[in-house]
C-alpha cells in the first residue's frame, strides 16, 4: 500500500486522511473532553470533586477548540491570499 501512496498526488493523501476516522478523532476526543469537565463542575457529585488542574485543563482544551473554529479558518484564509498575490505577482 505504500508504494501506491508513493504515486498519489498531496491533495488525494490528504482527501484520504480527512475520510478517515483519524481525522476526527482527535476533535471528538477534545469536544467530549470539555464535555466531561464541566460536567464535574455542572453536576453535584459527592465521589469526584472538581479542582483547579481539572478547570485549567478544561480552559486550555477549550482554548484549542476555539483556535480550531475560529483562529484556524481565518490563518489558513489569510496565507492562502498571501500565496494567491505571490502567484498574480509573480505572472506580472
Amino acid at each position: 500500500a505504500h508504494e501506491e501512496d508513493k504515486q498519489k498526488n498531496l491533495f488525494s493523501l490528504i482527501e484520504e486522511v480527512l475520510a478517515s476516522e483519524e481525522a476526527t478523532s482527535p476533535l471528538k476526543d477534545l469536544s467530549h473532553a470539555i464535555r466531561k469537565g464541566g460536567n464535574l463542575g455542572a453536576h453535584f457529585d459527592e465521589l469526584i470533586e472538581p479542582n483547579k488542574e481539572t478547570a485549567r485543563l478544561v480552559l486550555e482544551l477549550l482554548e484549542y477548540l476555539v483556535a480550531y473554529f475560529f483562529s484556524l479558518p481565518s490563518k489558513i484564509e489569510d496565507m492562502s491570499k498571501q500565496i494567491s498575490g505571490s502567484l498574480e505577482t509573480a505572472q506580472t
